[in-house]
């Protein structure tokens, strides 16, 4: 016998007036619109429901981060993961 868990997925953009208790959030290379990450990551009803997928700085920041320090981490965590 198997137990299923019954789950939902929604665009970041259907989001917007709606709160999660939890949530997958992935932010990788394929995030393309401005601002999409922000409002993913602000749905969210605590940082202990939040589970990020593929972490891309740049895509957050538009930039490259300055601090070779946090952006090594980074990617030892990643490689934790």
């Amino acid at each position: 016998m198997l137990s299923l868990i019954f789950s939902w997925a929604s665009i970041v953009h259907k989001m917007l007036s709606c709160t999660a208790d939890h949530a997958v959030i992935y932010l990788g290379s394929r995030l393309f619109a401005a601002g999409q990450a922000y409002i993913a990551l602000s749905r969210g009803q605590s940082l202990d429901g939040i589970r990020i997928e593929e972490f891309d700085y740049s895509k957050l920041t538009g930039r490259v981060p300055c601090n070779g320090e946090a952006l090594d981490e980074m990617i030892r965590l990643s490689d934790i993961s």
